[in-house]
């Protein structure tokens, strides 16, 4: 696969639209990109978006610097913008106004920083004119809200994830305005910097779980029973494979998928292998290992009964994953990464494209962000471990350098304002 098929996108036909101003240069080099290049890649740093989120083509409502009007209120919304190709600015745009009544303008506390927010500038993709506004996940102060809005109201602190096609709903600035249906309370006793790891992580392994894999939402309370069936028949269990368990969206999908009673194997680095068997998972440690020998260890483990599979990584184990998935039962598998065109998918594999922007294009979707507040909100779920960068956007950018450079420990970078 070519690395331009890997990252067309419906909005490449859009004119961008230069700016002027004082630019940050982003440095140059090749920075591998999980699941977006021919090379595989381990699972240090988190790769969530796939190429398949860009390209739906019922995507023709894009919210562009046409549609931000100003209006009389002295305020400005400071913003981070990607002002040319591979070069950020900052700016001040004017206070947000709503496209109709049922959006929700948010005051930034906390945003969560992620690959896909470097790899759309660095490779110029997913940015539909210059100047635009990245960012996909936020948490903050209800600020204003539309006339029908009626789940959330001034002054509540909130959680959202965002779509990259609407500018004003960029995390990289100070007023972030989106869909109302998108909008979450912070779970109990949950910070403004952890509720920022919720919109792409958490909620990229509860829909992927819930919504493509078919696995059932956990039951309602801790102390509920596991089915009848899953005592004592340790050969008869199916079995769901993470490949890159130790990723801050596969330790999420470790507890999600623990909650319901799934029989769980990770492939994690050694550093982050115990942090897979305290969230519920057999590990098979990758270090010094080919992907032929972990293969051996996965059907040592799990025989025929792998039926779900999540891979975290590239389209490298994507093809090792397919080789472990069951021959004679229904799977399902679901490629975070990416996986490559040549890659031959059995008659009984259906391999789900996950496709993010669901959440924000179906209002339905807000079903599964409940769910994982609750569980969130009962301790039933942990957030990963945070690696705080202070100084709100001034920093976005030397947060996003760090988070290039890997070795994040399975922690989630957040920069908070």
């Amino acid at each position: 696969m070519s690395f331009s098929s890997i990252f067309r996108c419906l909005l490449c036909n859009i004119p961008k639209k230069e700016s002027r101003g004082e630019k940050v240069p982003i440095p140059s080099g090749q920075y591998e990109i999980e699941g977006k290049n021919p090379a595989d890649s381990t699972d240090s740093q988190e790769s969530i978006d796939s190429a398949s989120q860009f390209t739906s083509p019922d995507e023709s409502n894009i919210t562009t610097g046409e549609n931000i009007a100003e209006i009389p209120i002295e305020k400005s919304n400071r913003a981070l913008i990607v002002a040319a190709k591979g070069a950020y600015s900052f700016a001040d745009l004017p206070f947000p106004t709503l496209a109709h009544e049922h959006e929700v303008v948010i005051s930034n506390r906390a945003t969560g920083l992620n690959p896909i927010d470097y790899k759309s500038v660095d490779y110029n993709f997913c940015l539909p004119e210059f100047p635009w506004v990245t960012g996909r996940e936020m948490a903050g102060v209800v600020e204003m809200v539309g006339a029908g809005v009626r789940d959330v109201k001034v002054g509540d602190h909130v959680w959202t994830s965002t779509y990259y096609r609407d500018r004003r709903a960029g995390c990289f600035q100070q007023y972030i305005t989106v869909p109302a249906h998108t909008v979450l309370p912070l779970p109990p006793s949950t910070s403004f910097t952890s509720a920022a790891s919720l919109g792409v992580a958490g909620l990229t392994a509860a829909m992927t779980l819930w919504h493509w894999l078919e696995v059932p939402f956990p039951p309602p309370s801790a102390n509920s029973p596991p089915p009848a069936n899953s005592e004592n028949q340790e050969q008869e269990q199916e079995f769901l494979l993470i490949w890159g368990g130790g990723t801050v969206t596969g330790q999420y999908a470790l507890q999600l998928a623990a909650l319901s009673h799934l029989h769980i194997i990770a492939i994690t680095s050694s550093h982050t292998a115990p942090l897979a068997r305290s969230l519920g998972a057999v590990v098979i440690e990758r270090d010094n290992k080919t992907n032929t020998q972990i293969i051996s260890e996965i059907k040592s483990i799990a025989g025929d009964n792998i039926t779900r599979a999540i891979d975290l990584v590239g389209p490298k184990t994507a093809s090792a994953c397919l080789q472990v998935l069951s021959k004679n039962q229904r799977a399902l598998f679901a490629p975070l990464a990416m996986m490559g065109t040549e890659d031959e998918v059995p008659g009984n594999v259906q391999v789900v494209t996950v496709e993010m922007k669901r959440f924000v294009l179906d209002a339905e979707n807000r079903a599964y962000a409940l769910e994982l507040n609750r569980l969130v909100g009962q301790g039933r779920v942990q957030v990963p471990g945070i690696e705080a960068v202070e100084g709100g956007l001034e920093n976005v950018v030397l947060g996003l350098e760090r988070l290039k450079k890997g070795e994040m420990g399975g922690r989630k970078m957040v920069v908070v304002f």
